[in-house]
């Protein structure tokens, strides 16, 4: 009924930082992507867990890392 980019403007509550933009960018399977953009366009805040979770696994980083990002 409504497309993903529509969905995705409804739910956001701001930009993405560039740098979570381009770690999503860097996500192959659309659909995970898009999920990841819904997920963190609607968050105020960005838990350390939901943040590793999505992008760490794909980054192949340490935690420490993900900590300072």
């Amino acid at each position: 009924m409504i497309t993903k980019e529509e969905a995705l403007a409804a739910i956001s509550v701001g930009t993405l930082p560039s740098a979570l933009d381009a770690l999503i960018s860097e996500i192959l399977d659309e659909d995970i992507a898009w999920q990841a953009r819904m997920l963190l366009a609607a968050r105020h805040i960005y838990a350390r867990e939901l943040v590793c979770l999505l992008l760490r696994p794909m980054q192949g980083v340490p935690p420490a890392y993900m900590d300072d990002f």
